[in-house]
């Protein structure tokens, strides 16, 4: 009963449709039983496919719904691991307080927020998958002392888990052959034999990959013709460049971000401070065991701080990597709690102290990290936005994992009547293929090139008669050539001066669902990836409106779309047209604005000496200068207008 309430729980509270990330692709590529991006994830597609059966709902949400079992599943395993743990090689275990410490264990997993949010979206299936097949494997594991089967059962799992997120499953290894080693007494060679025989079983998921490759399938990323193809593939080796770059300095800030975020969002006001006498009671209580943990637990997370490269101020695009790692922490939680209920003499002393602890924690990680998406319509509404923006049979060029995505989607599962291109592989021939396999009647794909600025001027040479577009992130080398017009979430591709046609009619955006008045929660793929991208189109006409001189229309577009994303560059640009408007107070705002973000921009300052100046407010021009001064000590503005100004 509790995991079918915790179940139900998730359902009220999951998105209707698919999020702002790589959701769109992973509930089209369940849909189409397709290939999805390196490395492939053949066993969450597959498990993917059969949800996809069930008649309830869009594609999108039966996509959730999987994500949402497999999380609960993995809080019911949990339970399981932790009884088992507690009650081993116990002589007297209290079962009534380990059941109660078993059930923590469980609620602290499900309502942890990065457990509760990806549970709740199709992508997040992906690492749910990955902590309910790491959470069975180490029960295995921890259970081969009572029968050679668990063994077998651990290697089938492991090998399993590696069609799924091989990344974060191999560096563990180490600490799983710490805990064979201890326990080889029960393993013969013939028993080891046999167990890597089970784990090639499980890693006979990835044929699906070449298998499926040879039906002509709607959705693949890359061609799987060779092993050479094979490998790039499951190797990531598309990422290299980026991993490549990663420096000790990356690493140390992801680590201190892991440990900010642990304590402030995933486990907040102090409850994470419990992993630390866990750890230390483990290790005292079941040293091999806690050992084989934190062991695991570490490997994870330092593997991912020392590979994964994200921008600047993006470090959260690493917590869905990290997801599993709440299994060990919430773990030593509640062993933390439980050796210290232990302390008491009293049976009923000891569950009354359990219950005291776990009960507030969970109560409060329910009322924190709820994701409140029952009604999150914000990444659904946006790719229904682009397809309205763009003519009935265009041409799009997507660049931006939730443009690809969401128009992914919406040709492919919703069949709407356009044809999404990916420049950045449309150079491969497999993607060529694929196009022209998906849309043969709709485009002509013209013969491929070495310069990818070349080739989509082929593709639009070849498709005379036909509109194109652009999505608003786009790489300027590859359109030199083109004059582009914003046009709500896209640019219009055109060679002739439309680029200078200004109309409230070109910027369409049909629903905002509660985002102007935030009444919706929103994460930080949801603010990223499509919250700022609305901002964008409004800059991009603002901007378009001040090339013109037309700086009020263009002062307004501003406005609005610091409605979605307020930043430092917008604030001081809005600040510029209402300066050339003469909108002098105005300016004046939006500039302070700006200067509350980055208070180290002498630019910014005199500019205000300027408006200052113009605002006959003398001691405020003689403050700005002042601010500049400290700067750029060396500043020709800034010393010109001190002498000028005396």
């Amino acid at each position: 009963m509790f995991f079918v309430i915790c179940l139900g729980i998730y359902f009220s509270s999951m998105a209707p449709s698919y999020n702002s990330d790589d959701s769109p692709e992973t509930s089209a590529a369940y849909y189409t039983l397709g290939i999805q991006h390196p490395p492939g994830y053949p066993l969450a597609t597959l498990i993917g496919r059969i949800i996809m059966i069930v008649p309830l709902g869009s594609p999108a949400l039966r996509a959730n719904m999987l994500s949402a079992i497999l999380t609960i599943l993995t809080g019911l395993m949990i339970f399981l691991f932790v009884n088992r743990l507690l009650s081993d090689r116990n002589t007297k275990p209290d079962f009534v307080l380990i059941n109660i410490i078993s059930f923590a264990s469980a609620a602290f997993f499900i309502f942890s927020s990065s457990v509760w949010l990806q549970g709740s979206i199709a992508k997040g299936g992906i690492y749910t998958l990955n902590s309910f097949l790491l959470v069975c494997s180490i029960y295995s594991l921890f259970k081969i002392h009572e029968s050679i089967k668990y063994f077998y059962l651990f290697a089938l799992l492991y090998g399993l888990s590696m069609g799924n997120h091989w990344t974060s499953m191999i560096v563990i290894a180490p600490a799983i052959a710490f805990y064979l080693i201890d326990q080889r007494k029960y393993l013969s060679m013939k028993h080891m034999f046999g167990g890597f025989l089970f784990f090639l079983l499980g890693l006979t998921v990835f044929l699906y990959i070449p298998i499926r490759n040879m039906t002509g399938l709607a959705y693949a990323w890359g061609d799987v013709k060779s092993i050479k193809d094979f490998i790039w593939l499951i190797s990531r080796a598309q990422y290299a460049g980026i991993e490549i770059k990663h420096s000790f300095t990356n690493t140390s800030a992801l680590i201190i971000y892991y440990i900010k975020n642990l304590f402030s969002s995933e486990f907040p006001l102090g409850t994470a401070l419990l992993i630390i006498p866990g750890i230390v009671m483990l290790l005292l209580k079941q040293t091999k065991r806690g050992l084989t943990l934190l062991a695991a637990y570490l490997l994870i997370v330092i593997s991912v701080a020392s590979f994964a490269t994200p921008p600047n101020k993006t470090e959260w695009l690493t917590k869905p990597y990290l997801l599993s790692t709440n299994f060990f922490a919430v773990v030593f939680m509640v062993c933390s709690i439980y050796y210290f209920a232990l302390t008491f003499k009293n049976n009923l002393v000891r569950r009354s102290v359990a219950l005291f602890l776990t009960g507030p924690i969970v109560i409060l990680l329910f009322a924190i990290n709820k994701p409140d998406y029952e009604r999150y319509y914000i990444g659904y509404d946006f790719g229904n936005n682009l397809v309205k923006t763009i003519k009935q049979n265009s041409i799009i060029f997507l660049e931006g994992d939730m443009y690809i995505g969401s128009m992914i989607y919406k040709s492919l599962v919703d069949k709407e009547k356009f044809v999404p291109v990916i420049p950045v592989v449309s150079l491969y021939g497999w993607y060529q293929d694929q196009v022209k396999r998906n849309f043969s009647s709709n485009i002509n794909m013209p013969a491929t090139s070495i310069y990818l600025n070349v080739f989509i001027d082929s593709i639009i040479k070849s498709n005379p008669g036909r509109d194109f577009y652009y999505s608003n992130v786009f790489t300027k080398e590859w359109l030199p050539q083109f004059n582009m017009s914003p046009q709500g979430l896209a640019f219009k591709i055109g060679d002739i001066g439309n680029k200078n046609i200004v109309s409230e009619n070109i910027f369409k955006l049909y629903s905002f669902r509660g985002l102007i008045e935030d009444k919706l929660k929103s994460d930080e793929f949801t603010r990223r990836l499509v919250i700022e991208n609305y901002a964008m189109g409004l800059f991009n006409l603002a901007d378009n409106c001040a090339m013109l001189k037309n700086y009020k229309k263009a002062a307004e577009y501003y406005e609005r779309g610091l409605i979605f994303y307020k930043g430092y560059g917008a604030y001081a640009n809005a600040g510029l047209v209402y300066y050339k408007a003469g909108e002098f107070d105005k300016a004046e705002l939006m500039w302070q604005e700006a200067i509350k973000i980055n208070p180290n921009d002498a630019l910014l300052y005199t500019k205000m000496v300027y408006l200052s100046l113009i605002k006959n407010n003398i001691p405020k021009a003689k403050d700005y200068i002042q601010k500049v001064l400290q700067l750029e000590p060396e500043n020709k503005t800034a010393l010109s207008l001190q002498k000028t100004i005396k």
